[in-house]
């Protein structure tokens, strides 16, 4: 698909897959991958796969997130 000139393009998401019900054992590798790929596939320019404590939208920005899994310290 071509983008005409003058149509509004919008930018590609990042995305925060979130796994809410706790596995034991967490995501196998293969699930990881499948996750990264169904939202990279739907258009999002980014992608964490975040298995932490359940994220609050209205404090955790996509930033801070992506800072806990680096390991670095957020404030």
């Amino acid at each position: 698909m071509s983008v005409k000139a003058g149509e509004d393009q919008k930018p590609a998401p990042r995305v925060v897959m979130h796994q809410l019900e706790k596995i034991e054992g967490g995501l196998t590798e293969i699930e990881v991958r499948v996750l990264l790929a169904l939202a990279s596939s739907a258009g999002a320019r980014e992608v964490l796969v975040y298995l932490g404590r359940k994220i609050d939208v209205h404090v955790d920005s996509f930033d801070s997130v992506k800072l806990k899994l680096s390991g670095a310290e957020v404030e």
